[in-house]
């Protein structure tokens, strides 16, 4: 299974460098990051720094579900199809979580 990760940031640098250790847990995990910058648009530069291996973008507005529609458009041009509820997972919940979508999911 292939899992995305999206985060919607929003001028909180000060989050950065704990959002960073916390990132480090799942990064093997993760097929795909993908970074919305609802906010400055110099902390896109920022962002590509920390996660040089994600996705950033841009949104034009800090509406949060514009945002999300920004996501949503680059996520329908990879080959990642599923997207599940956005929630804060502990480390060792992931397998679990992955079993359970694989076990309850509807490939038809």
């Amino acid at each position: 299974m292939k899992i995305a990760s999206v985060t919607l940031f929003c001028n909180e640098g000060f989050r950065l460098n704990p959002w960073v250790r916390y990132f480090s847990e799942y990064k093997d995990d993760i097929y795909l990051q993908i970074i919305v910058n609802n906010g400055n648009p110099e902390d896109t530069i920022l962002l590509k720094s920390a996660f040089p291996d994600a996705v950033v973008l841009f949104s034009k507005t800090p509406n949060m579900i514009a945002s999300y529609n920004t996501f949503l458009k680059k996520l329908m041009q990879t080959r990642f199809f599923r997207l599940q509820m956005t929630f804060e997972l502990k480390r060792v919940g992931l397998p679990k979580f992955m079993r359970f979508s694989l076990e309850n999911s509807n490939t038809e």
